[in-house]
């Protein structure tokens, strides 16, 4: 089933935890019917018709024991592969159908249960799978655990609950990130972070003029490495991305990335930043460098962010 939006989110949104030792959720989302029954073991009276689900699949023990089993070549396809299955991340969207009952888990999804012992009556719901994602549009927990909204969620404790609930600004983080995950940024997601990008150079060199390294990404410095940023100007630089991260309803990780590749693409930084830069960047950068000075229009820049995406149009920069 292809990865589809979750734009209208009913009033209660649920993470659901799947342990692979127990249900093969991925066999079962590339196979399976599409509807199922699924344990709630925690908050069946608050479970409804309509509720929104996110489905967290856990790691194996098979699966972490491959991956560890090929540690000793870690660039090779297969530990790649190994590596992305040992991530746990939401995997797939559903929505609840009818209430909460007690019955056997159903025909259609038993064949992927490892648990034949386990007693065939408990509380379930039936669940529509909306969407499932490829490994690439899966919600990785590293992104969830490094977001300003998503860090508190209790799964990333080690919550040993299979029914979570949600809060409604993490709904619609999650719901951004599901949209989002795994799609090529457009020229409006570029522009807002090449405003982040200017704040964040602006930062730097009222800090210490000196290439960024722990919060925008991969630097290739030329010649000697020189220390980055202070303490508070770091904190603020990643503040920013985190704020333009939630702007554009995509992980931290995809914003400092993108940052890292248009650093490469600045004639102030030579030598520096993450190469592979897709024609778009060019694009994009391009319309704000001013070749009589060499350099980014900071200011155009942050002109057409704000247009764009604050609706305003008078606006300086956003320092």
């Amino acid at each position: 089933m292809p990865k589809q939006t979750a734009t209208e989110l009913p009033s209660n949104v649920w993470i659901f935890q799947g342990n692979p030792d127990v249900f093969d959720l991925d066999a079962y989302l590339a196979e399976g019917s599409g509807r199922l029954t699924w344990e709630v073991n925690q908050n069946a009276d608050r479970i409804n018709d309509g509720d929104t689900v996110y489905l967290w699949r856990a790691v194996s023990r098979a699966v972490r024991a491959r991956a560890n089993a090929l540690a000793d070549k870690p660039f090779s396809r297969a530990a790649r592969q190994a590596r992305l299955a040992a991530r746990p991340a939401i995997v797939a969207v559903a929505r609840v159908v009818g209430s909460a009952f007690d019955g056997p888990d159903d025909s259609d999804a038993v064949q992927f249960r490892h648990d034949l012992a386990l007693p065939e009556t408990r509380r379930r719901v039936w669940l529509d799978i909306l969407a499932n994602a490829n490994g690439r549009e899966a919600i990785r927990r590293e992104w969830l655990a490094s977001d300003p909204l998503c860090n508190s969620l209790p799964i990333l404790d080690r919550c040993g609950d299979t029914n979570i609930p949600v809060t409604t600004a993490q709904a619609e983080r999650l719901n951004a990130l599901w949209e989002n995950s795994g799609r090529p940024m457009t020229r409006k997601d570029l522009l807002a972070i090449l405003s982040c990008y200017c704040r964040v150079r602006a930062i730097e060199s009222r800090s210490s003029g000196k290439a960024l390294r722990e919060s925008a990404g991969t630097t290739r410095a030329a010649g000697k490495a020189s220390a980055g940023p202070d303490r508070q100007s770091r904190l603020e630089i990643d503040q920013a991305i985190a704020d333009t991260a939630v702007l554009v309803g995509r992980a931290i990780g995809g914003v400092k990335l993108a940052i890292a590749k248009f650093r490469a693409l600045d004639p102030a930084y030579p030598g520096n930043g993450l190469s592979g830069a897709t024609s778009v960047f060019h694009d994009v950068i391009n319309q704000y460098l001013d070749s009589s000075r060499g350099c980014l229009d900071d200011a155009a820049v942050e002109r057409d962010f704000a247009n764009i995406w604050l609706g305003r149009s008078d606006s300086g920069l956003l320092l």
